[in-house]
């Protein structure tokens, strides 16, 4: 096996082993920090919020959008699927989710997957067209000389 052919070789295995990873990443659950409130001790707060994985159609399920709610109305509420958030009493300012959670991570990995792939394929186009193009010693012909 020749040098090139070696080198071809291990570009187009480390190209197939980065997409492997790449897709490894892309089927695991994506998460979210969404920040909710500042506390007593004026430090920002954050809800860490589980997405659902890069092929899944939508960013996250209904169900799973967490529930803001006082000290007081915890005590009193009914059971939900839904993750709550009690605030504490002593907090300043009420706090509320300032956007949508997972929406932003869930484009963001669909985006940077779109990238990967495209990289992939043309990583693997170019290993092609240089496959093709390895110079070969020319063909000896047949002359009236040596017939």
């Amino acid at each position: 096996m020749s040098r090139r052919t070696r080198i071809l070789l291990g570009v187009s295995l480390g190209l197939i082993a980065w997409f492997a990873v790449t897709v490894v990443w892309a089927s695991r659950p994506l998460s979210d920090s969404v920040p909710i409130g500042k506390g007593a001790d004026t430090k920002v707060v954050v809800a860490n919020v589980q997405c659902n994985t890069l092929f899944d159609g939508t960013a996250m399920e209904a169900n799973e959008l967490p529930v803001i709610v006082t000290a007081e109305d915890a005590l009193t509420m009914e059971p939900i699927d839904a993750p709550v958030i009690v605030t504490p009493a002593d907090a300043p300012a009420p706090w509320a989710l300032p956007r949508m959670p997972c929406t932003q991570v869930h484009d963001e990995a669909r985006l940077l997957f779109g990238i990967n792939v495209a990289v992939f394929v043309l990583g693997l186009a170019a290993t092609a067209f240089v496959a093709t193009r390895t110079r070969r010693p020319p063909v000896p012909r047949m002359t009236a000389a040596t017939a």
